[in-house]
């Protein structure tokens, strides 16, 4: 009797551990040899790798979700930026001051040093023609 509960309960220990994250055979293994006690002591002391793993992609999927919406933002500011661009200064804005909203959005980081030269161009390129 004694045999067969120190069989059920070592299955039982390298069951939680396999829930937990760990591998189930090294459970069975330790709590066969030394003790199912001891075994579900020590799994119990270890921290729980499933919860953690869960915990790390729902980290990942909110850190990529927050990425995917400034790239989102950064998309429409540019957008915004070459709209403005291809209509020129308005009669009121001077190409200085549109040079100058282009410069203060590349410190910024929402325009990249290309997009800024690309900008630049256009600004002094629709200035030209006017």
């Amino acid at each position: 009797m004694l045999l067969f509960s120190w069989l059920v309960f070592s299955v039982l220990v390298s069951w939680w551990a396999g829930k937990r994250g760990r591998l189930w055979v090294d459970y069975l293994i330790l709590s066969l040899i030394i003790s199912p006690l001891l075994g579900g002591f020590i799994l119990l002391v270890k921290p729980d790798l499933a919860k953690e793993a869960a915990a790390n992609a729902a980290k990942k999927a909110e850190e990529a979700r927050r990425e995917q919406e400034r790239q989102e933002d950064h998309d429409r500011q540019l957008a915004s930026i070459k709209a403005l661009a291809k209509t020129g200064p308005s009669a009121g804005v001077s190409v200085a001051d549109e040079l100058v909203k282009l410069a203060k959005l590349r410190d910024d980081g929402v325009l990249t040093p290309e997009e800024f030269a690309a900008q630049k161009a256009a600004v002094l390129a629709g200035a030209a023609t006017v």
